[in-house]
């Protein structure tokens, strides 16, 4: 199974009492922000601090100094529970060996709540009597209670701070001042240390290179949810194997392989200068580490000379800037404050911080500190801080603590707007909903008639609207233009917000062929090659929006055996394209009758310019004969054209040209075989 398991570091300094600062602000998106209530008659408008947040987010462990959160709480201290927000319940943690509350604080709880590790001073075992703030362990199941820092020779010499359990509670990482938690702590410093439950053992974690104690401090760590890994802060300059660190930096300790990692670096792998980075948070599988830093090198969009919130990949071995502005992708602007406090959910999706800058959100009016959330997966930035209505908080807010999944936070604020009671407290967000994705606006599905064989282009109209930026730019894939053969093309666009987040949308351009094809059909007058008529071919010329060549069928067909008589034939054409749409049309195909061949002669006479009295005599001759070939008398016409090829014979060479002769004579030789003549 996954593990989604927080190993958050917990500050363990706790805040009681708020003071409200109201001030005007303009509204945001809205917040699913409800009030956390601890229980029983304890007040929840102040006094309450959340440590921690089991994975799912059913428990929350938190300290009050209120009383009233259980029936035995009047002790007047400040006291640590457990609230099972699922069954309304609410347990008790930080009890003395006879079942008392005697206060405890800074708790850490097990992914199903059964562990809760603590801190407490002297009273809840008899056994601890050193007058120091305790690391102790309680079975919630069993009602056990076990002191984890003690000392190797008796109680620890010194305090011991931030307890971080793994998910399944047999380890606990935490710092101290003790010097005598392990043999050969020899540094005079806080340390970090994890110890293992079912091993009853305590081991040194922020160790110098060579096994021994660190040179400098180290503090605040945090751990993955199988134990394994630690990430911590350090000042010390001797923990990696190799490299010399400056400075406070963020590390991580592999438990199995013992090797120590640099995180605060940037993707090169150079550790962070001019300025500490602190604060780190590691994912449940080890493989994320958020933090804070000062420094100005880890990431080159950091240029605000402010503490921010990174992420660095261990796997990838990058760094990144998380605490940016809404749309900083694009618009390069830097945050104008502080941030913080830096919490990462356990499943690596999440980070939450508290921040002072005005200008990570729209309208962030309140000039006062707000909790954050960061999607890492798209670097889309939410104000947690955000009350019902949707107005900015009007006052300050804590850091937030996530639950493992990322699906809620908690955080104590002094603002009294958030959930429309006029009382600050502690708040609960869940869902923690981002911004959302653009809404791409499709033309849904469409047909397209085509436009040419070559294929048709693509035509449609997108746009794209996002809740805060307006109108976005669309991409679409294909994109307009082109060419298309008949058929679908899926097109899918989508729109990118300032927050990274993108939004989709597709639809189906089906290309169709409805339109018949077109033919020219032009009548055809032929000339009969003999008494029968003739056979004759003839090109349609079709076209068509979508296929080159059409079949085309005629009856008579084209070039075929049939003859053409005498007279006029109708010829019908069909063409159908591939898509089987089809036109059909019609033209005639007069042939020639011998009359008009004879008649044509007659005009061709002008048209040569035979001289006027020639062309009378002749053009008569051929008229004879045209009015015999109507009258069917055959022999008629064919003496009649026998004389008018006397006629020209006689004529060659004197009033008509030799060649035009012969032209004239042939022409009449053509008719004679229509006829036919013998």
């Amino acid at each position: 199974m996954k593990e989604v398991r927080a190993r958050l570091r917990r500050a363990t300094a706790i805040v009681f009492g708020v003071a409200a600062v109201v001030l005007a602000v303009a509204p945001v998106a809205s917040a699913a922000i409800s009030r956390f209530e601890p229980g029983g008659t304890a007040e929840a408008t102040y006094g309450v601090s959340p440590t921690d947040v089991s994975a799912d987010g059913r428990y929350v462990a938190f300290a009050t100094d209120s009383d009233g959160a259980i029936e035995d709480d009047a002790n007047g201290a400040i006291d640590l529970f457990v609230r099972d927000r699922e069954a309304g319940s609410t347990d008790g943690i930080g009890r003395d060996e006879y079942g008392q509350l005697v206060g405890a604080y800074g708790g850490t709880i097990s992914d199903d709540g059964r562990y809760v590790a603590f801190l407490a001073a002297d009273g809840i075992l008899t056994e601890d009597a050193n007058g120091y703030a305790d690391v102790f362990l309680r079975d919630r199941q069993t009602d056990a209670t076990v002191l984890l820092s003690g000392g190797v020779d008796g109680p620890s010499n010194g305090q011991s701070r931030v307890p971080q359990i793994s998910a399944d509670g047999r380890f606990v990482a935490y710092e101290s001042e003790a010097s005598n938690l392990v043999a050969g702590d020899a540094n005079a410093a806080s340390d970090v240390f994890v110890y293992d439950v079912a091993a009853g053992a305590t081991r040194l974690v922020s160790t110098g290179r060579t096994g021994g104690s660190a040179a400098g401090w180290s503090s605040e760590p945090s751990i993955s949810a199988t134990g394994r890994y630690v990430a911590f802060q350090s000042g010390a300059w001797n923990l990696h194997e190799k490299l010399n660190t400056f400075g406070v930096q963020v590390f991580v300790r592999d438990l199995v392989t013992n090797a120590v990692s640099v995180v605060s670096v940037d993707s090169g792998g150079a550790p962070g200068s001019y300025g500490a980075s602190f604060g780190p948070s590691i994912s449940a599988d080890g493989s994320l580490v958020v933090f804070a830093s000062l420094s100005s090198t880890l990431d080159p969009a950091d240029g605000n000379g402010e503490a921010d919130i990174f992420v660095h990949n261990r796997a990838e071995g990058t760094t990144r800037l998380v605490s940016l502005p809404r749309g900083a992708a694009t618009t390069g602007e830097h945050s104008n404050g502080r941030s913080d406090e830096p919490q990462l959910s356990g499943d690596g999706s999440v980070v939450s911080f508290r921040s002072d800058a005005t200008n990570l959100i729209p309208d962030d009016l309140n000039e006062a500190s707000d909790a954050f959330a960061v999607k890492l997966g798209t670097g889309s930035i939410v104000r947690l801080s955000t009350g019902q209505d949707g107005t900015g908080g009007d006052g300050w807010t804590q850091r937030a603590l996530l639950s493992g999944n990322a699906g809620l936070a908690i955080f104590t604020s002094s603002a009294s707007n958030l959930v429309g009671d006029g009382q600050s407290g502690t708040f609960v967000v869940e869902p923690i909903a981002f911004g959302e994705p653009p809404t791409v606006i499709t033309p849904g599905d469409l047909t397209l008639e085509s436009t040419s064989p070559y294929g048709t282009p693509l035509e449609y109209e997108v746009s794209a609207t996002d809740p805060e930026d307006g109108e976005v730019p669309v991409s679409c894939n294909p994109g307009r233009g082109g060419e298309y053969a008949l058929g679908p093309v899926e097109v899918t666009c989508t729109a990118t917000d300032s927050d990274g987040l993108t939004g989709t949308g597709s639809f189906v351009v089906t290309f169709v062929d409805t339109t018949a094809p077109v033919m020219q059909l032009e009548p055809i007058t032929a000339v009969p090659n003999g008494p029968e008529g003739t056979r004759l071919g003839w090109d349609t010329h079709p076209t068509d929006n979508a296929d080159w060549y059409p079949d085309v069928v005629c009856e008579p067909e084209s070039f075929s055996d049939f003859v053409f008589p005498i007279g006029d034939t109708t010829v019908t054409c069909t063409a159908t394209d591939d898509s089987g749409n089809s036109s059909t049309g019609s033209f005639v195909v007069h042939v020639l009758s011998v009359a008009e061949l004879l008649r044509q002669a007659q005009a061709y006479l002008v048209e040569i310019g035979v001289e006027t009295a020639l062309r009378k005599s002749l053009t008569a001759e051929l008229e004879t004969a045209a009015r015999a070939a109507e009258r069917g008398k055959n022999a008629a016409t064919c003496s009649a054209i026998g004389e008018y090829q006397d006629h020209v014979r006689a004529q060659s060479g004197k009033k008509l040209s030799v060649e035009t002769a012969d032209g004239l004579l042939a022409n009449a030789d053509g008719i004679r075989g229509i006829v036919p003549c013998s």
